[in-house]
């Protein structure tokens, strides 16, 4: 609790009024102060009640130590002026005073001197501090319960840009930060040799590996991945020292970081142990090509394992100059379907950026003088109103799947069949989560590795765990065995076994449970049946022949039996070990095995759906992702569940504004027409 403001389910809760987490950048520097007011007036006729703003320190520092917060050299620079309309139009702020801001200013938004060092450099801190404590006043002035302002961010996008200052920061050598956290960790040379495999005389000689090493068990790993330690650790220092500034001036409303999208160098567990509110930064392309989507998803997804509220600090809303070019023009179709699909992939609020237009900037819905954009306004209003109807909090997404994600994954250390994976997954969708083993937060009856045959033993430790307390572990190829350092894990050696040869792609039988199930694969992994773990999992070679002459090929492989796997109990789950490349068919058909239900599922490819669960309501999200109108049936394990077939429900389409009276028998067999790139909202209870 901070002076009546908590964090609370998904939610900002203000005493005891509830807002939901959605909100809109405007900058009140780059809008004539004459138009301020009719600018809000248009945010909140979108049915907004939260607005954004950087403040930047390059603008309202006239020179060195000395600032403008009130207007007296300039009307854009009356930051208080500003923050007192906010108050009087009754809408909640969220500031975002730097150091850094980046937005397309000169030096990213610090003063010219200041640029010339990286952000932990004792001159860099010097001069942020005395920014933090100018900028810092104007701030606790307005900050809740006097003012207006509800939530503070920490500088923005933390990161070490080793393209810059890699120098200064001794990733080439010298005596920099990079060789100060490596005599923190090894405490002397020969113990950095002996983890990396060198030969160096002295710290000073030690030079950074940035390269992600192909493929991942190789003598560089190591020294990749304390690169990738280091600069997490930068950034989450970095942090602290700039949170405790503000906090040290006054500022009492929850502070806040942002993150670019893909996780890294911004560690979301990190930081959330230091801040009291992560948000990641989302920019697309118009509508969202296959890649996107999928990393899209995993994404959101990872958020919402890490952090206990998925929201995005910053979520496109228009896109800067150069960027446009690759990015295209933003559809008012491209606002809709993103935000609907944020929703479905575990969002529950955001921060658009921009609402309101400014220079180097394209495709907002209101310009700088509070005129609307008739092509993208209407389409924002009808966002935030099916937003508000959902009122999205802590929802629950069905799926007893989740896909196991560490932090050397979001590091590019892979399995080499993962992106191969994914884009299946997200064609011929099965719902799912993600599992963190270090945060432990969405754990599925089933977890699904497909990592790299590395793992680091912590990550293990937390894995084995999950499954000795009743989850099931399926992975794909080979069971993780060696530690970053290739030497071999002893919690692995109960579940690992090299297999003895490989076999090609063909048609298979699977017997797992004293069932059969077939499916095809381009590559098979041969067990020793006398050295696997458990029981072993049997195979049988289906070949058909197309010509005669394949005929004695037949005779010699079909029904050939072949261990390809094994499983083995462990506490009250077990480990399913199968050497063969994941396909989301196979994946399908085991949990059917399983008895793990599957919530929903489309019969059409590129087709999605998803089931969320809050309190007493679901909502089903079905998503075409394919640039065509496509007709499909949304099959919906409405027994799952707990609905019986002749209860009567209610069903609102909140995209459409219909309410439908139907039995459960009825929903489960549900019929869509959707067009091309649109998702389909719709909200079912009992009646």
């Amino acid at each position: 609790m901070f002076n009546g403001i908590r964090l609370e389910k998904g939610k900002l809760v203000v005493e005891d009024k509830e807002y939901n987490l959605i909100s809109g950048e405007v900058h009140y520097w780059r809008i004539p102060k004459e138009s301020w007011c009719i600018v809000l007036d248009r945010v909140k006729e979108l049915g907004l009640k939260i607005v954004s703003t950087y403040v930047p320190w390059n603008y309202h520092e006239l020179e060195p130590g000395k600032y403008d917060f009130t207007g007296e050299t300039s009307p854009q620079r009356d930051l208080d002026g500003f923050l007192s309309l906010c108050k009087k139009k009754g809408l909640l702020v969220l500031i975002r005073p730097g150091p850094y801001i980046y937005s397309e200013m000169p030096w990213a938004g610090v003063p010219e001197y200041a640029a010339k060092y990286h952000r932990m450099h004792p001159k860099f801190l010097e001069y942020a501090e005395r920014w933090i404590t100018a900028v810092a006043e104007t701030v606790v002035r307005h900050q809740y319960p006097k003012g207006s302002i509800v939530l503070l961010q920490a500088d923005n996008e933390l990161d070490t840009w080793e393209h810059l200052y890699g120098d200064q920061l001794g990733l080439y050598g010298g005596d920099g930060l990079f060789q100060k956290w490596l005599r923190k960790k090894y405490s002397r040379i020969e113990e950095l040799n002996e983890a990396w495999g060198t030969k160096y005389t002295d710290f000073s000689e030690v030079k950074a590996w940035q390269t992600r090493p192909e493929p991942p068990i190789n003598p560089y790993l190591k020294r990749y991945l304390d690169f990738c330690e280091f600069k997490e650790w930068y950034c989450t220092e970095l942090a602290s020292l700039f949170i405790k500034m503000y906090r040290d001036r006054g500022v009492h409303v929850p502070i806040y970081l942002n993150t670019y999208p893909w996780g890294h160098p911004q560690n979301f567990i990190e930081f959330r142990r230091v801040a009291d509110l992560i948000g990641i930064d989302v920019y697309l392309k118009n509508m969202i090509p296959e890649e996107e989507l999928v990393s899209f998803s995993l994404m959101l997804k990872y958020l919402k394992a890490t952090v206990d509220i998925a929201w995005s600090a910053e979520f496109e809303c228009g896109i800067w100059h150069d960027w446009h070019y690759g990015a295209g023009v933003l559809e008012p179709q491209h606002y809709r379907y993103m935000a609907f699909l944020g929703l479905m992939f575990g969002l529950v609020g955001w921060n658009w950026y921009m609402l309101v237009n400014r220079d180097n900037w394209y495709f907002s819905p209101i310009n700088e003088w509070g005129r609307v954009r008739k092509d993208l306004y209407p389409t924002f209003k009808k966002i935030v109103e099916v937003y508000s109807k959902i009122s999205p909090s802590d929802n629950k997404i069905l799926s007893d799947l989740s896909i196991v994600v560490t932090r050397d994954h979001i590091w590019g250390i892979r399995s080499k069949w993962a992106k191969e994976f994914f884009s299946e997954l997200h064609r011929n969708y099965l719902d799912f989560n993600v599992y963190e083993p270090l945060v432990d937060n969405i754990r599925g009856r089933l977890l699904l590795y497909i990592g790299s045959n590395y793992i680091k033993k912590h990550y293990l430790r937390n894995i084995l765990k999950a499954v000795e307390e009743g989850s099931i572990l399926l992975v794909f190829g080979e069971f993780p065995a060696l530690d970053d350092s290739g030497e071999p894990l002893e919690e692995a050696k109960s579940f690992h076994v090299e297999p003895i040869a490989s076999m090609g792609g063909g048609t298979y039988l699977l017997g797992i449970k004293k069932n059969s199930i077939s499916f095809s694969t381009d590559k098979v992994l041969i067990y020793d049946p006398h050295e696997v773990k458990g029981e072993p999992l049997v195979i049988e070679r289906i070949y058909e022949p197309k010509i005669d002459e394949e005929k004695v090929y037949s005779q010699l492989v079909s029904r050939k039996r072949t261990v390809a796997g094994y499983m083995v109990t462990h506490g009250a789950g077990k480990v399913i070990v199968l050497g063969v490349k994941p396909t989301v068919g196979l994946l399908e058909k085991i949990m059917e095995l399983l008895d793990i239900p599957i919530y929903c599922r489309s019969q059409v490819p590129g087709v999605l759906s998803s089931i969320h669960m809050d309190e007493d309501k679901y909502l089903l999200f079905i998503a075409n992702t394919v640039n065509k109108t496509l007709s499909t049936k949304i099959e919906i394990n409405v027994h799952a569940l707990n609905l019986e077939d002749k209860e009567e429900l209610l069903l609102e389409d909140l995209t459409e504004g219909k309410t439908y009276k139907l039995t459960a028998k009825e929903l489960s067999e549900k019929y869509c027409l959707l067009k091309g790139k649109d998702v389909k909202i719709m909200m079912f209870r009992r009646k």
